[in-house]
């Protein structure tokens, strides 16, 4: 008896929490609403590829910072490097979140942070299952899957693309 009640609590906590991620809590860092924090971008060595954080709302142990997913690319990789990330929510009526540069919001492993403060409202961090990436998923967004090719730019070339396959 005691057993099924700690069962039916542990799923209603999970219930519970899951609603909040999805919906999204007022959650503030340094005195703002996360949401309305900027993603910046870092490099991790260690995993070889660019993370998104929100500025003031997570610890990054690097100084060099970037405004977007392509300049943090281009910086730390040599010329025609081709870096391959596949994005793919976990339920069909779920699609992958991009910025304004139709970029994924790609982070490291947010979804071990309760709520998770990288994600816009209403959507939730979702982590890659073969690769150490986590990415943004919403309701009603148009891919649910996604495999992109993140080019580091030739100096040559004056505009530059990144090639999606949906």
């Amino acid at each position: 008896q005691i057993f099924a009640t700690i069962i039916r609590i542990a799923a209603f906590s999970g219930l519970f929490s899951t609603v909040f991620a999805l919906y999204g809590v007022s959650d503030y860092c340094t005195g703002k609403n996360y949401s309305s924090q900027p993603i910046k971008f870092y490099y991790s060595k260690e995993h070889d590829l660019c993370y998104g954080f929100r500025e003031g709302c997570q610890l990054v142990s690097t100084s060099i910072i970037y405004d977007d997913l392509q300049s943090c690319i281009d910086q730390n990789f040599s010329p025609g490097t081709v870096k391959f990330v596949e994005l793919t929510c976990a339920l069909r009526a779920l699609g992958v979140v991009v910025d304004k540069h139709e970029m994924p919001l790609l982070t490291d492993l947010c979804i071990n942070e309760p709520g998770s403060k990288f994600c816009p409202p209403y959507t939730f961090c979702h982590q890659s299952m073969r690769y150490n990436y986590s990415f943004c998923c919403g309701r009603g967004l148009p891919n649910n899957s996604i495999f992109l090719q993140l080019y580091a730019k030739n100096e040559t070339v004056k505009s530059y693309s990144n090639d999606y396959y949906y």
